[in-house]
């Protein structure tokens, strides 16, 4: 009778937690027609947010509407540029649903639509390093794509605009996104020179990151052509940059990146380990693209 009622009162429990939820989306819709554009894209961010687990369509509908009115106080802020805070409101609703589509769905074309909008908006302020960024992030797209020549022209763009700037962590960046295109293309001379050249500015101005990245990609040239040895040093000095700085996903790829030399040296015990050890990670992060890879590899 004990147990009957503990679990009545769990149902009593969730069944309040989801007419609160339903409640909250509808006084949500309905504040959404009184209210100002600013607003808007407070409440059209809750509701991606509501449906994130349960309709990833439904989420990416409402983060298409924030988008919408993010342009329309862009809009307002041309006609009166004094209106900085339509603009503040309308360059994070952009960099939100960048985010979003990139990290959490995956929406690539959504993204290239988004990123070539960005970049309209960044010339208009001439603000170079909003440029170079949407530069950088339509270069992933056109990675993710193979289409290896034209990401090569956009991370171009990117790293001319660093070194105008004189920003060598931004420079060490662009070398790295150069060198994952002629990895992914094979080209392993040509992304062995990148990733060094990513090591010499990380190295010169300390950015762990920076030679955690290179540190990786380095180990990837050695693994494609069979230097084990090295890949196998490579990617720990890796996993000890990613350490230090506490990036949860960069320790993952550095122990997936073990694993797979442990898998060419036939070491299957420690590759597993590796692999367990990474998916453990991405489970908690949510990378879908990761857990994905990790899976096939075991």
């Amino acid at each position: 009778m004990q147990k009957l009622k503990q679990f009545l009162l769990f149902l009593l429990i969730l069944t309040a937690g989801f007419r609160a939820e339903a409640n909250t989306v509808d006084s949500l819709l309905t504040a959404l027609p009184k209210s100002h554009d600013t607003t808007k894209i407070k409440i059209y961010y809750r509701l991606s947010a509501y449906y994130r687990e349960s309709s990833e369509d439904s989420a990416v509908f409402y983060l298409k509407k924030m988008v919408s009115v993010a342009d329309s106080l862009f809009s307002e802020y041309k006609k009166d540029t004094s209106k900085t805070r339509f603009l503040l409101f309308a360059r994070n609703a952009y960099g939100t649903a960048n985010d979003d589509f990139y990290y959490r769905f995956e929406r690539f074309d959504d993204l290239l639509k988004l990123s070539n909008k960005e970049l309209q908006v960044a010339k208009f302020l001439n603000d170079s390093s909003w440029i170079g960024s949407v530069y950088n992030t339509i270069g992933n797209v056109y990675k993710f794509r193979s289409d290896f020549d034209t990401a090569l022209v956009y991370y171009q763009k990117y790293l001319d605009i660093k070194k105008k700037q004189g920003n060598k962590q931004g420079i060490a960046y662009a070398y790295i996104s150069i060198a994952n295109v002629f990895i992914n293309w094979l080209k392993f001379p040509e992304a062995l020179k990148n990733y060094k050249l990513c090591q010499k500015y990380a190295t010169e101005i300390h950015d762990t990151v920076g030679l955690a990245a290179a540190s990786v990609g380095m180990g990837n040239v050695y693994t494609q052509t069979k230097n084990l040895p090295l890949a196998l040093t490579t990617y720990k000095k890796a996993y000890k940059y990613y350490k230090a700085v506490k990036d949860t996903e960069g320790i993952a790829l550095a122990l997936n990146s073990l694993g797979d030399v442990y898998v060419n040296t036939q070491e299957y015990y420690k590759a597993k380990a590796k692999y367990m050890e990474a998916l453990d990670l991405m489970i908690k992060k949510s990378f879908k693209i990761r857990i994905a890879l990790i899976y096939h590899q075991l």
